[in-house]
């Protein structure tokens, strides 16, 4: 029997996780999904390139052309397929910003959980110096400062005042 690493049974759970949420995507996510990615391949933008040089090379170059320059027809057919091809980049954003929002919101409760561990491992270990004469102040005068728990809010709260001062002096 073979023992899993911590960090290969975390990456194995964030994979776990991460076939969950695209597995939970909708049809027309998955469709939005691709859509997305094809548009972002170069050989959509060598296919446009081509198609774009043969209409007009076809519409200067024939007797009776189809759409004759300014080439309004073309124009047409690229202005809907942009704004079809904007609605599904933008889908495909809204749920990467979801996916990102929900990893942060995970990683947030993460940290959190591990403060208070950290809190819960200080306590005892001051606890344990103490009881065997040591003075724990003086070995680290912070050691007061982390055995008390930390005011998440009161740390928001600064940050914000911080960031509000920041964009103050620009």
């Amino acid at each position: 029997m073979t023992r899993t690493s911590p960090e290969l049974r975390n990456i194995r759970e964030i994979v776990r996780l991460e076939r969950e949420t695209r597995g939970n995507a909708s049809l027309f996510d998955r469709i939005a999904d691709w859509v997305s990615s094809f548009a972002g391949h170069p050989a959509f933008m060598i296919t446009h390139l081509v198609w774009f040089s043969l209409w007009i090379a076809v519409n200067l170059l024939i007797a009776h052309p189809f759409d004759a320059p300014p080439f309004t027809l073309l124009t047409l057919v690229v202005s809907l397929e942009a704004i079809v091809l904007t609605a599904f980049v933008l889908r495909t954003q809204s749920r990467m910003s979801q996916q990102a929002e929900r990893r942060a919101d995970l990683d947030l409760q993460v940290n959190l959980l591990a403060e208070q561990e950290l809190t819960a491992i200080i306590r005892v270990l001051c606890a344990i110096g103490e009881r065997v004469g040591i003075d724990v102040a003086r070995c680290d005068p912070r050691v007061e400062q982390f055995r008390a728990q930390t005011d998440v809010r009161a740390i928001a709260a600064e940050l914000d005042s911080e960031r509000a001062a920041l964009e103050k002096r620009r």
